[in-house]
């Protein structure tokens, strides 16, 4: 019997040229899945910051927006030219102020971030957060004014101080208005929730033969409200780490000096506070409005010393603003190694980057959104 003998191969492996293959395709695809890796987290790294960036950009507008339309709420919108005035004011008072800021105290690195100077702006109006209530006198005699009972219910004695200051860090104005609708503003010195008494620095005018406006018999029934300076400016908090920040703060009655331990940081990282189309009603009549534009904050409107200009504290025209468009550049949180830096060309252009630790490669981001606010407590007092 014959047997048909078979040959048994053994596996048979891969070729150098089939490994070659598989190399130069396994290659090929990592870089592909690289490339798509390191364009994937760049560009969510991107959004990122773009997001932190409208966060902060977002919430200090909302802010601005909101004080800047209450500017001259609850009070007069420039004590200078306002016939309802009984009598001026130590110091002249102005529902909004514009000052260009000095560079050193709120840019980070100028030589490398050239043409950035950020605005100043006060505001005057009841911002002691009161929520617009009118009180109501029981008496006034010498400085000192003594509330009717009732507002107990709605405000306590720790709100009761904070809106009249009874911390004496003289910051607060106290608006009575006579039986003629005249107003008064005397600096506030002290408040006693208990007794409902509000010490003022000085007496307020007293109707009399020669006195046309002011107090008569006991300034029972008078209406009382509070008043306050605010300021937000663009301040640098960390030179070394090229950060700044927007702060709001109170302002003394002398509307210059800061309030001890008043700052509050709005938003982080912001690099530029700007003003611009400024909207004002010329109609000397207050008949039929006249609006006039002035697209750029210059010299016509504001200065370095904050004194002369449409906005200026020295202003007999700050009354007649309507509109204006606040505008807030923030920077990203870190810089973007890519980024080239392009320095700001001009005064009033586009702010595309911001140079945060010079010598370094790369540049940090920059953001810019403007609001357009109407002053419509100045429209509705149209003196």
């Amino acid at each position: 019997m014959t047997h048909t003998a078979r040959r048994i191969r053994a596996p048979r492996g891969f070729t150098l040229y089939e490994l070659l293959v598989a190399a130069v395709i396994a290659s090929i695809l990592t870089g592909i899945i690289y490339t798509v890796y390191t364009k994937t987290a760049r560009s969510y790294r991107v959004q990122s910051l773009a997001i932190g960036m409208q966060q902060q950009a977002r919430f200090a507008i909302d802010h601005l927006r909101r004080d800047i339309s209450l500017a001259g709420f609850n009070a007069t919108p420039n004590s200078t030219v306002d016939p309802n005035l009984c009598s001026q004011p130590a110091t002249p008072l102005k529902a909004i102020r514009l000052k260009k800021s000095a560079v050193s105290g709120s840019v980070a690195h100028p030589a490398e971030n050239p043409n950035i100077q950020p605005l100043e702006i006060t505001l005057f109006g009841d911002y002691t957060g009161s929520n617009g209530e009118v009180f109501y006198t029981e008496s006034i005699t010498g400085n000192s004014v003594r509330l009717q009972a009732g507002f107990e219910t709605r405000i306590t004695d720790a709100q009761f101080k904070h809106i009249f200051d009874g911390t004496g860090q003289n910051r607060r104005y106290l608006r009575i208005v006579d039986a003629e609708q005249y107003e008064m503003y005397i600096p506030i010195t002290g408040a006693n929730y208990a007794t409902r008494e509000i010490t003022l620095t000085s007496p307020p005018p007293v109707r009399s033969a020669t006195q046309t406006c002011g107090i008569q018999g006991f300034g029972q029934g008078l209406q009382v409200s509070p008043a306050m300076y605010v300021r937000y400016r663009v301040e640098l908090v960390d030179a070394d780490r090229g950060r700044s920040a927007l702060i709001r703060e109170d302002v003394t009655t002398d509307g210059v000096a800061a309030v001890v331990n008043s700052k509050l940081l709005i938003a982080d990282n912001v690099v530029d506070l700007g003003a611009y189309d400024f909207v004002f009603d010329t109609d000397l009549t207050h008949k039929s409005p006249l609006l006039v534009t002035t697209a750029l904050p210059d010299a016509t409107i504001v200065d370095d010393s904050g004194d002369v200009g449409q906005l200026g504290s020295l202003s007999s025209t700050v009354q007649n603003l309507r509109f204006m468009t606040v505008k807030v550049t923030v920077r990203s949180d870190q810089e973007d190694d890519e980024r080239q830096h392009r320095p700001r060309a001009g005064t009033f252009t586009r702010i595309d980057s911001f140079d945060v630790y010079p010598g370094l490669t790369g540049a940090a981001r920059a953001m810019t959104l403007t609001s357009k606010v109407m002053l419509q407590t100045l429209a509705v007092r149209n003196i």
